[in-house]
Parts: C-alpha cells; sequence; structure tokens
C-alpha cells in the first residue's frame, strides 16, 4: 500500500517469504515486463521521515553492527558524538541511544530508554545524524537490492523497479547487482530540476546501465467529450491529443525509454476518469506506433554536464543557458564553489584523486580573460557540448580564453585557476565606491583603506587571488556601509522573533541556508511569523523583492510589512528571474515602500495552511530592497556600482601609474 517507509529492518523477513509465497501461486505469461515497488509504493524518506529513529531490536542490533564495523573503539564513536565523558562502556549502549535534537530544534541531549537517563551532547556537532543517516540510506538500499535479488532468483528473472519519489541517497545504486531502474510517477508535465533531471542523474552516476520509464503518467490535460481517434484539427480533442504527445515528447527528450499511462481522477479537479474513453486508448496506441518507427528513440540520451551537488556554484538542475542541448545534473561527486562575484562565477568537481574539471562562466557577458596556472602545457578547454574552446598561452603559467554566460570546462588536472580579471573588477567596484565614500563622511569607510592598499599592492605583485581576497573583503565592507541597496539573508532573523520551525539548508540558496516553515500544527497566538531588522541611509522609495517559496498550492499565503504599516498581500506572485533551489525558490515583489533614513523592521506573516498538502509551509531566503530599479538574479547580488557609472572612475592602470 501507499508507504513512504516500512518498518523494514523487523518486518522485513517476514515480509518477503509472504511475498514469495504469494507470487509463487502466480503464473506469468510472457507480457512480463517488470516488477514495480516491491517493498513500498512510492518508498521515500521525504519531510518528517528524513528523521525518524527507529526503535525495533532489529534496528538496533543492525545499528550496533554498523557502528562496531565504523569505529576502533567506543571512545571514538563517543568523539565523534561530542559526547563528553560518560560511563557509556560499550556498543550495545551507544546503539540504545535516541537524539533530543536535530538541528538547531530540540535540546542537547541523548536519551537511553533502558536507563531512563539524559546524556549531554553538543548539540552543534551533527555526528550523530551523520552517523545515523549513513547507516540508514546505506541499510535501506541494502534491502531494496536485497528485495530485488531475491524475486529475479526465486519468482521471475524480469528488472525490479523503483518509483523515484526525490532526491535522496537510498536511490544511488553504487551496486554492480541488485535492481535494475526507476519509475517515474508524474502529475501533469513533470518538472525538469524537481523530477526528470534527478532521476536522469541517478541513473547516469549508477554503477550498471539502468531502466528509465514513466511508470505512472497521469497526463492532466482537458478531458473532452468522446470522439474519433482522429480528432478534427481545431478541436478541443486534438488539442488534448496533441498535449499528450508532447508531454511524451518532453520526457523522451530527458531519457524517459516508456510510459505507462495509468487511471486518474485527480485530473483538472476532475471526477472523470481519464482512461475510460476508448479513443484515448488509441491515441495511445497512436503514439507507441510512432516510438516504434523511430529507432533512435531507443538510444537517445541527452548530452550531460554535472556538477557537484554539495557546491553548485551558478549550476541548476535543467537546460544548460545558451546550450540547451545540454542538461546541467547533480553528482555525488566532490567538489567546490568558485565565488568569483561580480564578474565570474563556477565550480570545481572532482573526477578523481588526480583529476578535476573547473567550469567557469562570466557573469557580465562575453569576454576574454587571463588564467593563471601551475603549467598550462596539459591545460585543454570545451563548450558545455563538449566542442574544443580555443586556448592562447601568454607564457608557461598563464593563458587567454574567451569567457562567456555558457559554462566552459577547463580541464588541468588537478591544478588551481585564478582568474586575473576577478581581482580586476572587484578592485575597480572598490576604488569607485571608495570614491563615492567620500560625500559619505562616514568613519568607517576609513577602515577600508588598508583592504584598497593590500589589494592593489598584491595585484601589482601579480599576486591575484590575494587581491582578490583584501578587494572582495573591502567591497563587502563598503556595501554594508553605503547601502547601495539593502539584502537581507531570511536566517539572519531579529533573535527569538521568529515561530518558523527551523534555519533549513540548501546548497543552493543564498549562503545555503534559508528560514524554513513546514509544520501541519496551527499556530500558538503569536502566529506564524518573523522579524527582520535593517537600515537604510538615504531616504526614498524602495521596492521591495523577497526570494522564497514561490506561491502554488503547496505554499502557505504571506502578507508583509515594514514598520507599523499594515500587513499586505505580495504586488506581484509572479516569479522574477530565474527558479532555484530545485525550482522552489524565486523571486517576488512585494511592493514598494516610502521609507525614512535609519532603522526599520520587514515582517513577514503567514496567514493559512496550504491547500496540498494541507499544512504550514512557507520558506524565506533573502529580501532585497533596491531605490534605483534593479532586478534580482538569483542569489546572485547585484553589482553596486553600473557600469556606466564605472566608466568614470580612474581605473586600476592609472591608480598603480600614480
Amino acid at each position: 500500500s501507499e508507504s513512504a517507509l516500512p518498518d523494514l529492518w523487523s518486518g522485513f523477513d517476514d515480509y518477503r517469504d509472504r511475498l514469495l509465497s504469494y507470487l509463487g501461486q502466480v503464473k506469468f505469461g510472457k507480457g512480463l515486463r517488470f516488477v514495480l515497488d516491491p517493498l513500498a509504493r512510492h518508498l521515500g524518506l521525504a519531510d518528517e521521515f528524513e528523521t525518524i529513529v527507529p526503535e525495533s531490536e532489529a534496528y538496533r542490533l543492525e545499528w550496533e553492527s554498523y557502528l562496531i564495523r565504523t569505529y576502533t573503539g567506543v571512545e571514538d564513536a563517543k568523539a565523534r558524538w561530542a559526547m563528553g565523558e560518560t560511563e557509556i562502556k560499550s556498543f550495545d549502549e551507544l546503539a540504545r541511544l535516541i537524539p533530543l535534537w536535530q538541528g538547531n530544534r530540540g535540546i542537547g541531549y541523548l536519551y537511553d530508554a533502558q536507563t531512563n537517563k539524559l546524556l549531554r551532547v553538543d548539540s552543534s556537532k551533527p555526528g550523530w545524524w551523520q552517523d545515523f543517516w549513513q547507516f540508514r540510506n546505506q541499510s535501506i538500499s541494502g534491502y531494496m537490492r536485497s528485495m530485488a535479488g531475491v524475486l529475479k532468483r526465486q519468482v521471475a528473472d524480469v528488472p525490479v523497479v523503483y518509483t523515484w519519489t526525490h532526491s535522496h541517497a537510498i536511490f544511488l545504486n553504487a551496486e554492480s547487482d541488485g535492481y535494475d531502474g526507476y519509475g517515474l510517477a508524474t502529475r501533469g508535465a513533470p518538472s525538469v530540476a524537481r523530477q526528470l533531471g534527478p532521476v536522469l542523474g541517478a541513473i547516469e552516476q549508477a554503477a550498471r546501465p539502468m531502466w528509465y520509464v514513466a511508470t505512472e503518467v497521469s497526463p492532466n490535460v482537458q478531458l473532452p467529450s468522446p470522439v474519433s481517434p482522429t480528432p478534427p484539427p481545431g478541436s478541443s480533442a486534438a488539442a488534448t491529443r496533441a498535449a499528450l504527445f508532447g508531454l511524451f515528447d518532453d520526457m523522451k527528450k530527458m531519457g524517459v525509454k516508456g510510459f505507462f499511462a495509468g487511471n486518474s481522477k485527480e485530473l483538472n479537479g476532475s471526477s472523470t476518469d481519464w482512461m475510460t474513453v476508448p479513443d484515448r486508448l488509441d491515441w495511445l496506441h497512436d503514439y507507441s506506433a510512432q516510438l516504434g518507427a523511430q529507432p533512435s528513440a531507443a538510444r537517445y540520451l541527452p548530452h550531460v554536464l554535472f556538477y557537484p551537488q554539495s557546491a553548485p556554484g551558478p549550476a541548476r538542475t535543467g537546460p544548460v543557458p545558451g546550450a540547451s542541448n545540454v542538461l546541467w545534473l547533480g553528482s555525488e561527486a566532490s567538489g567546490e564553489s568558485l565565488d568569483l562575484w561580480p564578474s565570474f562565477s563556477g565550480y570545481i568537481i572532482n573526477l578523481d584523486e588526480a583529476h578535476s574539471e573547473t567550469v567557469l562562466i562570466s557573469t557580465q557577458g562575453p569576454r576574454l580573460v587571463h588564467i593563471l596556472v601551475p603549467d598550462n602545457r596539459s591545460v585543454q578547454a570545451f563548450t558545455a557540448d563538449g566542442a574544443p574552446v580555443a586556448i592562447k598561452p601568454i607564457n608557461k603559467t598563464e593563458f587567454l580564453i574567451h569567457l562567456d554566460t555558457t559554462p566552459t570546462i577547463i580541464k588541468a588536472g588537478s591544478q588551481r585557476l585564478i582568474v586575473k580579471e576577478a581581482a580586476e573588477d572587484v578592485i575597480a567596484q572598490l576604488e569607485a565606491m571608495m570614491v563615492m565614500s567620500r560625500s559619505s563622511k562616514s568613519p568607517e569607510t576609513q577602515n577600508v583603506k588598508a583592504s584598497v592598499y593590500q589589494a592593489t599592492d598584491s595585484f601589482t605583485r601579480k599576486n591575484y587571488d590575494t587581491a582578490y581576497l583584501y578587494g572582495r573583503v573591502g567591497l563587502d565592507q563598503l556595501i554594508d556601509v553605503l547601502k547601495p541597496y539593502v539584502w537581507l539573508e531570511g536566517e539572519a532573523t531579529v533573535k527569538d522573533a521568529h515561530t518558523f520551525d527551523e534555519v533549513g539548508y540548501h546548497p543552493e540558496a543564498s549562503g545555503e541556508r534559508y528560514l524554513r516553515l513546514s509544520n501541519p500544527n496551527p499556530p500558538s497566538k503569536y502566529g506564524y511569523g518573523a522579524h527582520w531588522e535593517f537600515d537604510v541611509i538615504a531616504e526614498g522609495r524602495y521596492n521591495v523583492w523577497m526570494a522564497g517559496s514561490i506561491p502554488g498550492p503547496s505554499v502557505s499565503p504571506i502578507r508583509w510589512a515594514i514598520d507599523t504599516a499594515p500587513n499586505l498581500d505580495p504586488a506581484d506572485k509572479n516569479p522574477h528571474g530565474p527558479l532555484y533551489a530545485s525550482d522552489t525558490f524565486g523571486w517576488i515583489l512585494l511592493g514598494a515602500a516610502n521609507l525614512k533614513k535609519g532603522r526599520h523592521v520587514m515582517e513577514i506573516e503567514v496567514m493559512d495552511r496550504a491547500i496540498s498538502p494541507p499544512i504550514y509551509n512557507f520558506g524565506v531566503d533573502a529580501f532585497l530592497l533596491t531605490r534605483n530599479g534593479q532586478t534580482p538574479n538569483g542569489t546572485q547580488r547585484p553589482i553596486p556600482v553600473d557600469p556606466q557609472t564605472l566608466k568614470s572612475i580612474p581605473k586600476l592602470k592609472r591608480n598603480q601609474k600614480e
């Protein structure tokens, strides 16, 4: 039945035996294609299931065995879990402990139900949770593979497929045996960022070839009255048929190799069963015939460019900007983001111990840049779709290359690259801001002069990475003083002035953190809301933008206010700019406010439950307040000095001569 996570640890053996007994009575015919979801329909660990700790004895024994294999002794595990001095002497005792915190919620204790004792831990250290998640994920994956192996040996030697429910480590098949693929359950057009792309990424990184089929296709298309199998052009039935075929085509372009269109009574709020009208079955037959006439469909796979899921930089799952035939997909490989704001962004992805790839984009458009590297003789560069990119050597340690907003892949072994223009641009912004600061008479700007000197001096000595760091520190300080705009992080609320659940983590969020509410319970008398403080240095009318949950059926409605003004609905609920965080976050325009110089308070109030599921659900990533018409762009902050103004400021080389 529908179940996110059954008790695999204590119930697996009995369930497996009952399943084998039941299937042993079934006589399968030649039409048997594969077995779907033999453990639970839509197995997964979403929402609260991620932090549920099983309590069965079978689980505890398996958990204890994992700890024994992982640590050389009990003291090593206690140190990892930041437990300090305790009376715990055995792995059996360690395996009994239950955490009373997760993240920044709860209290910093481990609870021993057998002795009814609380053991204090440093809850800022996530050692216990990291061990638990690694063990649990490995264990569930093991049960998934084990069930698949048993069925193929004892019931029918056909593939075993699990429905992919969400991005999670349990769906990374790192072994050469076990289950054989993933099924996709869709309601309407599936999201590339949340469904199609992540499934393809898991398949591409699997240790064996994997099936990729849409096992539950609910097309969510208009339901016309019954017509002939070939509806007349221009009719509503023809539009429905075209929409259905378009849905299949979109999934096929993402690598899906089979479609099973099933019953659904949830489409458009209608109680009509989509599959009961014979002509729609004829449409499926027609599409099947089209697939049969396209031999290339079975061989096709989109070109993929991987990014480290833990450090994505500018990458977002979906078509690569400027290279729509290439997909950016998240990888479990390690790496790091390259934050070279305001002009460049990118990431490093580690292919193995000796090889990595650096992916760079120019956020300000096409330009030639100088890149320094210890030895450029083996350096190669490619476009996102694999075409070679010309490299012009300047000397042994420097080369010239063309960068654009479309990513460029640079292969240089394990060598680290330094972009000269990253330092040049940040220093130019810093110098321009220093000129602008002369009228502010702020003593804080005097503290930045040291950063200006250190940055320009390092640049003159060709220490471009050091020059960038000094320049970036000074520029961030000046932005905080001069406030060409106001940027607020969602998690940086007034202390104890929010009733959201927690500070959540997402590698694509601004600063990788955001304020999160996901709660089925009604609020207290204080409601669900949060407050932020900010300063403006000039009176004026400010546009107020917020990055966070995109309004929709799964998101709670909100209202906002600044200071004592009445709470207002957002002025424009349509997202502006690219979506991010798996397409769950975007920027909406809350409205405009006339603000005087000084301190102000921003308030967000969650008004009601979402429609589906009916819980209080909202996330706040950041705010942007601006007077000059700037519009947000993902998590990239606006440039403080626009290019036109920058042209009137003395350039770096001129200042060096002076």
